[in-house]
């Protein structure tokens, strides 16, 4: 019986010794456990401070203004096409400041449901087993930081997808904006260019009007040195008209005095009357204004008949000098009238009077003799 105690008593304290051995090891793991749910009761309770409530949002209508999608060309357009862009807009997740999913550190110190009258721990009494979930305890407080961890990832994710949204419409606009900034640019650049070919064109019309202006002028002097060259002309026509027939008449009368200084005529040849035929005589060669004479050139043909005359003189005891009259022109224009005076027969000259009466312009040299 002795050695029978003496066995169980070293069993005993052999187990003894297992057993604090264990409460030794089974302490310091209660100590990890303990320090373990304080570090995940902290954290959970501070990061529900940062997950907002789980709400549903408001649907509020965007009514911002739509990008104009029309094309661009010359036509006013009082209300182009724009795009929808706003229309399903999810405004609501630009709403800030909303509750958070704040919770206290007692509803994780529960694990076990507790019964609110008792304080105790309530059991399913269908089962007899403790009850862990339900309000108040751990794992409905966990599963409400993780509904609003879900809410939360959600939001973020839809507002991921909306910034993708955002971002072609912001690149289709930066696009957009570009193209047209350029299009403005050329069309800046055009508009330059056709106000500069613009004050080219008011300048060169400018010196057109003015040259219209000045050739009006000119015109109107023309017309007017028209009108009066026509005057004149219609004057020296008349003139003209006038010298002619007075020279027709003195032709006649020539004529007639031609045929009475032949045989049984009356003796006219004595007055100095030349035969002469109509043409050029000779070229005016000199003049003198001062005493109204001129030095003519005489033709072979004038001499001749000047020396005819001369002979038919001699014979018929007329004295003096021929009276031979010529006409003077310049061009087609008649200059005047002169009168034989003298002839140097050597030299083929002649000195002739200028017949004031009969003077249209200034006698000058070079002048024709005609008769």
């Amino acid at each position: 019986m002795r050695k029978l105690l003496q066995v169980l008593t070293i069993v005993l304290l052999v187990l003894s010794a297992g057993a604090l051995t264990l409460g030794i090891m089974l302490f310091g793991k209660r100590e990890l456990l303990k320090s373990r749910t304080q570090s995940l009761e902290k954290a959970i309770v501070e990061l529900s401070a940062l997950i907002e409530t789980p709400t549903d949002p408001e649907q509020k209508p965007a009514s911002f203004a739509e990008r104009d999608v029309a094309e661009v060309s010359d036509k006013v357009i009082p209300e182009p096409e724009r795009a929808s862009f706003w229309k399903d807009y999810p405004l609501y997740l630009e709403d800030a400041d909303k509750p958070v999913a704040t919770i206290r550190r007692e509803d994780l110190m529960h694990y076990y449901k507790v019964d609110p009258i008792s304080g105790k721990p309530m059991k399913d009494p269908a089962t007899g087993i403790m009850i862990t979930t339900g309000d108040g305890t751990m794992d409905a407080t966990i599963k409400k930081v993780l509904a609003a961890a879900q809410y939360e990832l959600d939001r973020l994710n839809q507002t991921r997808h909306q910034l993708g949204r955002v971002r072609e419409e912001l690149v289709n606009t930066i696009q957009a904006l570009n193209e047209g900034k350029q299009r403005l640019r050329q069309s800046l650049s055009q508009n330059t260019d056709q106000k500069n070919t613009i004050a080219g064109l008011e300048d060169d019309k400018r010196q057109l009007e003015s040259s219209v202006a000045s050739l009006e002028e000119e015109k109107t002097t023309l017309q007017d040195d028209v009108a009066a060259k026509e005057k004149l002309l219609q004057d020296k026509e008349e003139e003209i008209k006038l010298r002619d027939e007075t020279i027709t008449s003195q032709r006649q009368q020539i004529a007639d005095l031609k045929k009475g200084s032949g045989p049984g005529g009356t003796g006219m040849a004595t007055a100095g009357i030349i035969k002469m035929e109509a043409g050029q005589k000779g070229r005016v060669v000199s003049v003198n204004s001062d005493w109204g004479y001129v030095v003519l050139q005489l033709d072979d043909v004038a001499l001749a008949e000047i020396d005819t005359m001369r002979e038919a003189m001699t014979k018929a005891n007329t004295p003096g000098f021929p009276s031979v009259e010529l006409f003077l022109k310049r061009g087609d224009t008649y200059v005047s009238k002169i009168k034989l005076v003298q002839i140097k027969r050597d030299q083929k000259l002649a000195v002739a009077d200028v017949l004031v009466d009969w003077q249209q312009a200034a006698v000058k040299a070079g002048d024709i003799a005609f008769f």
